[in-house]
């Protein structure tokens, strides 16, 4: 939240993705294990009106259209999280 704070007149676009905290996994949100209720809270808290861009990655035989899929339920997943509030 200290982060979010002290950036918050600054951001413009927040990059997102999940992941379990042991590497840059660019995970769906919802498949790791950030408290996105709690940053979407803290966005919200700071007035963001900026851009959420998914940062995601395939897996390494993944096919498209699996991918594809994965990528909808996450913005759809944001959606819903944006929305609540």
């Amino acid at each position: 939240g200290v982060v979010i704070q002290k950036l918050s007149g600054h951001l413009k676009m927040v990059h997102i993705n999940d992941n379990h905290g042991d590497r840059d996994a660019h995970l769906a949100p919802g498949d790791g294990s950030i408290d996105w209720p709690w940053v979407v809270g803290q966005l919200r808290g700071v007035h963001f009106r900026g851009v959420l861009v998914l940062e995601l990655s395939s897996g390494e035989h993944e096919p498209v259209d699996a991918f594809l899929v994965r990528a909808v339920r996450a913005r759809e997943f944001m959606e819903r999280l944006c929305r609540a509030g």
